[in-house]
């Protein structure tokens, strides 16, 4: 995905979606992103859970340094994750190393919920001119397993089924 979006004359990068087909609870979330950018000092990330709530894993604290120093390139292998103990303006570019989330901002708001639907990565850049692109990303889920919908009426159904069996057993004459 290119950031901004071509043609478009807006700051903001086509929505990167990634869609989970399976069911489960979450434990942990980590965030890996691969973006080529000539300054990501500029770039705000947000991520959106399927029920749409979101954190900034980016906001623009690093442009404090944007008069300090040389443009910050790129970020390759970067993690966002809830228990690593650097921020980003602590590290250097092109930032390959895991960083806390964008201030007061926490994966662990996601915990519990099921990972089930679109996620959604967006990305906003501030300053015109220059231009990068999203060329990869995976959310890292430690989660606890739960059965899918249709299993959980299957598993009901059974449960009912075998109820009733016994309640017949009981209640028939011999």
């Amino acid at each position: 995905n290119r950031i901004p979006a071509e043609g478009t004359g807006a700051a903001f990068m086509d929505d990167a979606v990634l869609t989970v087909t399976r069911h489960a609870h979450i434990t942990d979330l980590d965030v890996y992103l691969d973006i080529t950018h000539e300054n990501v000092i500029d770039l705000i990330i947000k991520l959106y859970s399927p029920t749409g709530q979101y954190i900034e894993l980016k906001d623009e604290e690093l442009m404090n340094l944007f008069w300090q120093e040389d443009p910050r390139s790129n970020m390759y292998g970067t993690i966002f994750d809830d228990e690593a103990v650097l921020t980003l303006p602590e590290g250097k570019p092109p930032y390959t190393d895991r960083f806390l989330p964008a201030e007061n901002q926490y994966l662990s708001v996601f915990d519990g919920q099921d990972v089930y639907g679109d996620w959604t990565l967006e990305i906003y850049d501030m300053a015109p001119g220059d231009i990068g692109a999203l060329d990869h990303w995976e959310l890292r889920f430690n989660v606890i397993h739960t059965p899918e919908p249709s299993s959980l009426c299957t598993l009901g159904f059974l449960a009912l089924f075998g109820m009733l069996r016994k309640r017949r057993k009981i209640l028939s004459p011999r």
